[in-house]
């Protein structure tokens, strides 16, 4: 009896995991594009006219500074720089709901084994 629970358990498991295990590789290669885009943004930053062009990591001490003081005006982008922080601020969001996706299946995968080990 515990062994057909325990197979159970691992059919809907494994599907999981490897879901699980795609999702990361999903996650990191967004992560390496966001990293690109940040390195592209400081590039454009320091190329050319002199546009006030801020990264994530910058926009993320910001938030921090102004939690802080928030008296302090944030500058104001336009153009194509807008467009890339615009850009890397949805792959971050997209980030985020993977994340948040990845770990409903996980917190499901571990109900379901609890629940199927309650029924032995």
């Amino acid at each position: 009896m515990k062994g057909e629970v325990v197979r159970k358990h691992l059919a809907r498991v494994e599907p999981l995991e490897k879901e699980n295990a795609f999702l990361s590789d999903k996650v990191e290669r967004l992560e390496a594009i966001i990293a690109a885009g940040d390195r592209v943004a400081r590039a454009a930053a320091s190329m050319g006219e002199k546009r006030t062009i801020n990264t994530l990591a910058e926009e993320d001490e910001e938030e921090e500074d102004e939690s802080s003081a928030s008296s302090t005006p944030l500058p104001k982008l336009n153009g194509p720089s807008k467009d890339v922080v615009s850009t890397l601020a949805a792959m971050q969001e997209t980030l985020n709901q993977l994340s948040e996706l990845n770990n409903d299946a996980i917190t499901e995968s571990s109900r379901t084994a609890q629940r199927l080990t309650e029924q032995d």
